[in-house]
């Protein structure tokens, strides 16, 4: 008997009692479809914050700060080293250079407060604002959108330029409808006396998502506050500054170098300016990866652990296949018998068996990860509209993605498949062990 004979033999039995048969494979298609809704689960976690860090410019992004050196023994901390001064900081003049060693490849993110204050308008109306000095590409690299000019550039920052970016948000509040903003100039009255002329280069959206709600979305849009961005070196030549000096700032790498070569690459530049400090030294880190890692690494776990949950209803599932083969072996005894008194081989009444039982759990298992995809979109847009019902300014930041997983696909069909070999070897076995005289005789 040939195998697709066997499978021909195999799909009539199974078909021939339709409710058993699924009453059989119930255990399969729940164990399976429990095995592929989680894994879409944690996919679908995995890639919506994934996305929701890209939204918000964190995906690549190393933190820096000058810490005390590691090798400082605990003796030496107790009695104490010096406290850091300016010359222990990064300043500018680093930065500048990291730029020009590596153009193109790495861009810094700093900003300074300048204060609050506000804008009177050609209606004499007080419009509220804070200023803020940022480098060059700072709200760009949050993923904040321009929707007229450009962002803050090197150029502003090196000649410390009177410029400003302001929000859809301002624009609405100054000017009249369908006027030109770009290229105006606005006065700041800063609330400690001091005022500034800037003129206008960009337009950006306010985003709510990065920038906040400003805790006064419900007010008239005249008495909303808005965040007005200038060139950092503005602030300090306002401020009287020569050069400034962090503790601590951020650096964005182009995406196309790879994160360790990245943070190898500055560690050793950085190393190279603090090889004479003594006591301090520069720490790179990336928390927003980091955590995005640890996240993963959590939702990983606890998709394997309830994964091998669902899987023990496979066990079950399985036993119920090897019940009902047994069950099927004694019904067709007399034509277990027929066929060994005809000259049937052993082997070909196991094979028959055997296929008709892993037949059983690959339909089972097919109708599982059916239900499964099925469950995880189901899930997924019950997620959506939850997000666009409670918090429908960050819809565009969830961002819920459905993403099967085709490994867990792969080897569920597989397990399928070996659950029905081990499961239904038994009664195979037995089917093709029986003497053929007796199981002529069965009634």
């Amino acid at each position: 008997m040939s195998f697709f004979e066997n499978v021909k033999i195999a799909f009539r039995s199974i078909f021939s009692n339709k409710m058993r048969s699924l009453l059989t494979m119930l255990g399969i298609i729940i164990g399976i479809s429990a095995v592929i809704t989680i894994t879409t689960i944690g996919n679908s976690i995995k890639q919506t914050l994934s996305h929701s860090i890209n939204e918000l410019g964190g995906a690549n992004y190393l933190n820096m700060e000058v810490m005390p050196r590691p090798e400082i023994t605990d003796e030496e901390l107790e009695l104490g080293i010096p406290e850091m001064t300016d010359e222990d900081k990064i300043s500018e003049t680093m930065i500048q250079e990291l730029q020009d060693k590596f153009p193109g490849d790495y861009s810094t993110v700093r900003n300074e407060f300048l204060g609050m204050g506000t804008v009177i308008d050609r209606d004499q109306d007080s419009l509220r604002a804070f200023v803020m000095g940022c480098s060059d590409g700072y709200l760009s690299s949050f993923k904040i959108k321009y929707l007229a000019g450009r962002d803050i550039s090197v150029e502003d920052m090196r000649q410390a330029k009177s410029v400003c970016t302001v929000s859809d948000l301002f624009v609405r509040q100054y000017f009249r409808r369908g006027e030109d903003p770009l290229h105006k100039t606005i006065r700041i009255n800063l609330n400690d006396g001091r005022f500034y002329d800037f003129t206008i280069v960009g337009v950006y959206k306010h985003d709510i998502r990065v920038l906040g709600d400003t805790h006064d979305s419900d007010r008239p849009i005249k008495e909303r506050e808005t965040l007005i961005a200038i060139p950092i070196d503005t602030v300090y030549r306002l401020e009287g500054k020569d050069e400034q000096f962090y503790r601590y700032f951020s650096v964005q790498w182009n995406p196309d170098l790879d994160q360790d070569f990245a943070k190898e690459q500055l560690q050793t530049f950085l190393d190279s300016k603090y090889k004479s400090n003594k006591y301090y030294h520069v720490e790179i880190d990336t928390d927003d990866m980091d955590m995005l890692d640890q996240f993963n690494v959590v939702i990983n776990i606890v998709t394997i652990a309830i994964t091998v949950i669902g899987g023990i209803s496979l066990i079950v599932g399985g036993v119920g296949v090897m019940n009902i083969m047994l069950v099927s072996v004694t019904e067709r005894t007399r034509e277990i018998g027929i066929r060994k008194a005809i000259g049937a081989k052993v082997s070909v009444i196991k094979m028959q068996f055997v296929i008709e039982s892993i037949i059983l759990c690959i339909i089972g298992g097919i109708i599982g990860i059916i239900l499964g995809i099925v469950n995880g979109i189901i899930i997924g847009r019950i997620a959506i509209f939850l997000v666009d019902r409670f918090a429908a300014e960050y819809a565009p930041l969830i961002s819920v993605s459905i993403q099967p997983s085709v490994l867990a696909i792969v080897l569920s069909v597989l397990f399928s498949m070996l659950t029905g070999v081990f499961f239904g070897y038994y009664p195979a076995k037995k089917a093709a062990d029986m003497n053929a005289i007796d199981a002529l005789r069965y009634e």
